[in-house]
């Protein structure tokens, strides 16, 4: 074989386009999983209350999960300062 000849070399793919279909991937299969009813509200709800300024914010959250699912419910969030209740 000839040094030279390298159309036998099979091209060594983007990294950077190798990422970027990845993420594309993942971003795809968490919206087939919001979607899919109850794990979707669940997924749904983590990644939000992960982002929440204050507790009343995830109490909040809890409530519209709890609504997604026809439930009407109450929280309690006991922090450092005291006992939150929250009532849907």
């Amino acid at each position: 074989m000839n040094a030279k000849d390298d159309s036998s070399l099979v091209p060594v793919p983007d990294l950077t386009q190798l990422k970027s279909d990845l993420q594309d991937a993942n971003d795809i299969a968490l919206m087939a999983l919001r979607a899919n009813g109850e794990l979707g509200v669940v997924i749904n709800f983590l990644e939000h209350s992960f982002s929440c300024a204050d507790h009343v914010a995830v109490g909040q959250q809890v409530f519209k999960a709890m609504r997604a699912f026809g439930l009407s419910s109450s929280v309690q969030l006991r922090v450092e300062s005291g006992a939150i209740n929250i009532c849907d």
